[in-house]
């Protein structure tokens, strides 16, 4: 009998968190030279995860089967490795923290299987855990700011607002921005600022409650470098507060058609003719009016990226901010998918779901 393992995973379909089952999949086994199989002792999940889960994205995988796996972030310990993967310096019981690709997904398991091009190795200093909180917000945040103008040293000096500052990506984000120089300022509830002025004291420069001002009137217009913009909604309201010529790049508005074509090649035509209509209308026509540059960040998980933001953790430079945690077990596993599905946790930072006690 083929070996199983524990997984979370939607059973028959698309559907709400209240339809998803844990019970036993194959455990899966080394194919490929290049291959890592990981033992999971902590996940967690993230607004694309349940995108994919619900069904929002369903036409963008028109032969997707079931049961399907959920889950891309994970930190865990090496249990077996191809011999590629182990000519490159991986071995059994590395510790290690991986953004899965989509096709690898499944991270909410026992077992994850992947290729070594996407693990890192855990910093030290931090737990699974804390570490499963970090993949796919910190690669994000890190790339984003790749895209300024002179790199993310180019935020040396610079003026920056990150969005939604407590929030998985955001929380990040403000850290990040700080680490290379920036003067930050960030956006969030004031029910939330106490325990963001706690984690990270001296990070943020000035903080917005958006549930109680107005930044487009608080905020000088033309004031700012950059943009990093993780709560989506209205973006292009923000522009005018953006120098000529500078930029937002945005996690959480809607993709172009092109770009969704680039990263989904099943997407119907008429989704991203769509979706080049909606961006000439919110987000890169109005760009283009207010003389500013907007793009739309699209992560490409990778263990070099990943190692660096490790390097920063056990610096001390960024530290995880999980909002909660919960038990690997179906009321568990469910309850996280309900709060990620809503509006994510109300402590702010990253839903993770212990897996190995």
């Amino acid at each position: 009998m083929a070996p199983t393992m524990r997984s979370f995973f939607l059973p028959t379909g698309y559907g709400r968190p209240s339809t998803y089952e844990l019970g036993d999949l194959p455990k899966p086994t080394i194919s490929t030279p290049d291959n890592v199989l990981i033992k999971v002792h902590a996940a967690s999940l993230n607004p694309i995860d349940m995108r994919y889960a619900e069904g929002t994205m369903k036409l963008m995988f028109p032969s997707q089967q079931f049961p399907s796996k959920i889950g891309y972030d994970a930190s865990g310990v090496i249990e077996e490795v191809g011999d590629e993967a182990r000519g490159k310096g991986w071995k059994v019981g590395d510790e290690v923290f991986v953004r899965l690709p989509h096709e690898h997904r499944g991270s909410l398991s026992e077992y994850a299987l992947t290729t070594s091009y996407y693990v890192a190795r855990k910093p030290s200093n931090i737990s699974h855990v804390e570490a499963a909180s970090l993949p796919l917000v910190s690669m994000t945040a890190y790339q984003a700011f790749g895209r300024i103008e002179g790199g993310r040293e180019g935020l040396k000096g610079k003026s920056v607002m990150v969005t939604a500052g407590m929030g998985g990506a955001g929380s990040i984000g403000i850290q990040l921005a700080k680490v290379f120089g920036a003067h930050v300022t960030t956006t969030m509830s004031k029910s939330k600022m106490a325990r963001a002025k706690e984690i990270f004291p001296g990070t943020v420069d000035r903080y917005i409650d958006y549930k109680s001002e107005d930044i487009t009137t608080v905020i000088k217009p033309r004031s700012l470098d950059f943009i990093f913009d993780t709560a989506g909604g209205n973006v292009s309201s923000l522009f005018p507060l953006l120098k000529e010529k500078h930029k937002m790049v945005s996690i959480a508005a809607m993709p172009n058609g092109g770009g969704m074509r680039s990263q989904f090649p099943d997407t119907p035509w008429y989704i991203s003719s769509g979706l080049d209509l909606y961006a000439w209308w919110r987000t890169s026509g109005p760009a283009g009016k207010n003389r500013v540059e907007y793009e739309y960040h699209w992560l490409k998980p990778n263990g070099e990226d990943l190692a660096a933001i490790g390097k920063l953790v056990e610096g001390g430079k960024v530290k995880p901010v999980v909002g909660e945690v919960h038990r690997f077990d179906q009321d568990g596993c469910r309850k996280a998918a309900e709060v990620v599905m809503g509006r994510g946790s109300s402590n702010g930072g990253k839903v993770v779901i212990k897996v190995v006690d």
